[in-house]
């Protein structure tokens, strides 16, 4: 079982028939490999953030790590409160032709990770992000993350770096006739390209927003 940094890197090594001289190569490979699915939709990217509106302030910073924000509630006495999300164009729209307008927020958009609320908070509310968000790629060799662990996207990240280097460091033919037969789909193997529609599957069936399903092929 590959768990850490280090565990991934032997198990692409043994893979790549031993090749113990590809260290680098292998690394970047993994880089590349996390940076290519950071940014998509994962059970085990799902989190919920809390954070308070400041009195006057119409704007709050999101976490650099955020991918993107499926909803968000906002505390009303004691009650959670489902707030609206509007387009840049409907916000700017709500807070520069109008007259600035005091009270409970209660729409949001998102512009330059940045977010902006309407009307204008006039206290400290208590906001629930329900978000995903990018995990950053490991740097240690005893690092453990959803990219290294596996039953989350370890094969997902291992089955990319070993086609990316089959591809393109060692240019084996096999490899590279089954890339151009993917075509224009994003993926290095037929391997990488099923991992990945067993792991879109699978959070299709845990994710709470319900919005993923599964590619089909």
């Amino acid at each position: 079982m590959t768990d850490t940094y280090s565990d991934l890197q032997s198990a692409i090594v043994r893979e790549l028939s031993n090749r113990s001289d590809l260290t680098t190569e292998i690394q970047a490979a993994i880089y590349s490999a996390i940076s290519h699915y950071q940014k998509h939709k994962f059970w085990f990217s799902e989190e919920t953030e809390t954070a308070a509106t400041v009195n006057g302030q119409a704007s709050l910073a999101l976490p650099s790590d955020l991918g993107w924000i499926d909803g968000i509630t906002i505390i009303y006495s004691t009650y959670p409160i489902r707030m609206e999300r509007r387009d840049w164009k409907t916000m700017q729209d709500l807070l520069v032709n109008t007259t600035i307008l005091l009270g409970q927020p209660t729409d949001y958009a998102i512009q330059g990770n940045v977010l902006w609320f309407w009307p204008t908070p006039n206290g400290a509310y208590t906001l629930t992000m329900y978000e995903n968000f990018q995990n950053a790629p490991p740097v240690n060799g005893t690092d453990s993350s959803c990219w290294t662990i596996v039953g989350q996207a370890e094969e997902l990240i291992r089955s990319r770096a070993v086609a990316d280097i089959y591809c393109h460091i060692l240019k084996r033919q096999a490899s590279l006739e089954e890339l151009g037969a993917l075509g224009e789909l994003p993926y290095f193997s037929k391997r990488e390209m099923v991992a990945h529609k067993n792991l879109l599957g699978f959070t299709n069936q845990r994710l709470s927003s319900g919005t993923i399903r599964p590619i089909a092929f």
